[in-house]
């Protein structure tokens, strides 16, 4: 079975879903901008526990981590 490379053309561009890249991109800003402003919510809140910085930062890490394990896990 020989096809054209025009007839092959129109055969992916058919099958090929159109680029969302503007809105995948919008998509992914705001989502990243939430996951900051949950994970310095989190660090303010070890920090008002008397949790000096440093450490604050790194049970930060470790508590995103654990969320995002358990969000895995539930589906």
């Amino acid at each position: 079975m020989n096809i054209s490379n025009k007839e092959y053309d129109k055969t992916v561009k058919k099958a090929t879903p159109d680029s969302k890249i503007v809105q995948d991109t919008l998509k992914a800003f705001v989502t990243g901008g939430i996951i900051c402003v949950i994970g310095q919510l989190i660090c303010d809140g070890y920090n008002g526990l008397g949790i000096d910085k440093e450490d604050a930062s790194a049970l930060t890490s470790a508590t995103l981590i654990l969320i995002g394990a358990l969000l895995t896990g539930f589906g």
